[in-house]
């Protein structure tokens, strides 16, 4: 019924996505519909001059997308997105925090972290060292081996940033960097006031 009632341009995606050599299912490719049809009655819907009620839709589309092409490359390094992120996680706070801050920072439950730190530590990429305050908890910590990896994760991931943002200039960049910074510490502002109005159980 979507498909009927989109536009001709929706109806060539649609059928492109149905001639994909991987199978979809009948509910995968309703999803596909949806987001295919409002995306092209997003821009009728809000006039070309409203950027701000079409920046979080471009936006959320985008990340998805700039994820997939940096995993596609990675991948082609022999690189799975399982593990290469959470390298990249320690290398980037400095290693020394608990499973449970890193299966944050990843965006995964703590029960599958602990399948991919268990491959990691075969692997000698990281190491869990008792927490010297507390006992009970194991820090993860990057080897040295590690740090070689994520010195090789870096150079492929940089490699394929260039070539997404040849068209862009240092300072086009430094802009837009500074606008995730103020969108960021907005949420984070936002996340605050949130949890500081939920009320306590005594």
């Amino acid at each position: 019924m979507l498909a009927a009632a989109a536009s001709a341009p929706v109806r060539r995606r649609l059928r492109a996505a149905g001639t994909q050599a991987e199978p979809r299912s009948r509910r995968q490719m309703i999803c596909i519909a949806i987001q295919i049809t409002y995306s092209y009655m997003l821009p009728m819907t809000h006039p070309a001059s409203s950027s701000r009620s079409r920046f979080g839709f471009r936006f959320s589309l985008l990340g998805r997308r700039w994820r997939r092409t940096m995993e596609a490359e990675l991948s082609a390094a022999g690189l799975t997105d399982a593990t290469w992120v959470p390298l990249v996680h320690l290398n980037e706070t400095g290693g020394g925090i608990t499973q449970k801050e890193l299966a944050g920072l990843v965006g995964v439950d703590g029960s599958s972290l602990v399948r991919v730190l268990d491959i990691l530590e075969r692997e000698g990429l990281i190491e869990r060292r008792r927490d010297e305050s507390d006992g009970r908890a194991r820090l993860i910590h990057l080897t040295s081996q590690g740090e070689r990896r994520v010195c090789l994760i870096r150079k492929e991931l940089a490699r394929a940033e260039e070539a997404v943002l040849c068209d862009l200039s240092d300072e086009e960049i430094a802009r837009m960097l500074d606008c995730l910074d103020k969108i960021d510490h907005r949420m984070t502002a936002l996340a605050a006031e949130d949890k500081a109005v939920i009320p306590h159980e005594d």
